[in-house]
This record gives structure tokens, sequence and C-alpha cells, in this order.
């Protein structure tokens, strides 16, 4: 336990010390709906205009972050395969230091 906790703070010490932050991507969802007013919205065709651009603005969200969240799960599994490689190497020289000569 105590070496994955010392190869996750080299990794994240070591990361945040050599690599910049990457460009992290904005949505493109555009255009965000403007409220019309409250007597724009008695009018059945500028409400119905009004919730489709809702709508369409919340699926585009709902689309980037579903996005975003797989990049932050695949990076996760990447730092994670990257620690147990440290630890299994770490592991294997401490085995073989202690093995008698």
């Amino acid at each position: 336990m105590k070496r994955l906790c010392l190869a996750a703070s080299f990794l994240l010490g070591s990361s945040l010390a050599f690599a910049q932050a990457p460009e992290v991507p904005k949505h493109k969802c555009e255009p965000r709906p403007q409220y019309p007013g409250r007597l724009a919205l008695e009018r059945e065709r500028d409400r119905v205009a009004f919730q489709r651009d809702i709508k369409k603005y919340e699926t585009c969200i709902k689309a980037f972050i579903e996005e975003r969240k797989a990049v932050v799960a695949a990076q996760q599994t990447a730092v994670n395969a990257a620690i147990e490689e440290y630890n299994a190497t770490l592991g294997e020289i401490n085995k073989q230091q202690q093995e008698p000569r």
C-alpha cells in the first residue's frame, strides 16, 4: 500500500513538474437559448421554438459531458496502468536486492 501511495505521489508530482496542462476543448453548443420574455411565450409558435432551442442545447451539452467523461476515464485507466507497472518494477527490483548473493 505504501508503494502505491508513493507511486501515485511520484507520478502526480512528476507530471505536474514537467508537463503543462493539455488544452481542454470547450463545448460548441451554440447558440445558447435566450429567454424571449413572458409575453412572447404566450404565442404558441414562439413557445415551441423556445422549447426546441432549449432541448437542442441540452442535447449538445449532455453529449459534450459524456465525451469528456470518456476521455477522463481513459486517462485514469492509463494512470492506473502506469502506477501498476511502476509498483511491479520496483517490487521486482526490491525482491532481487533481497536475494542472497
